[in-house]
């Protein structure tokens, strides 16, 4: 079973300084079996669903400092996985939803 719980921009800034967070993210989705099948295809990953600016969703993995750490972590992941579900390394501030 899966839970995803939208947070308004105020309430992601609230809990931290606004920052760049860099993260693994999977092509754009609509809310779907596939989608909510992913946190635990992926259990390991730490990753969740989230929302983006135009309203489809994406699955995130990871808050990283710096691209760097980002990048290695993606070089990390199962090739396989990595195409099927199109993963690369994105960044935004952390009070924004990702593109």
């Amino acid at each position: 079973m899966f839970c995803f719980k939208h947070f308004t921009k105020e309430q992601f800034a609230s809990q931290k300084k606004e920052r760049e967070v860099w993260f693994i993210r999977s092509r754009k989705m609509e809310m779907s079996e596939e989608l909510a099948l992913m946190p635990e295809l992926l259990l390991d990953s730490g990753g969740v669903i989230a929302g983006t600016q135009d309203g489809s969703y994406i699955f995130c993995i990871g808050e990283f400092e710096t691209q760097d750490e980002a990048v290695q972590a993606l070089e990390a992941m199962d090739e396989s996985i990595r195409s099927e579900y199109s993963f690369w390394v994105d960044h935004c501030l952390s009070s924004e939803r990702p593109k």
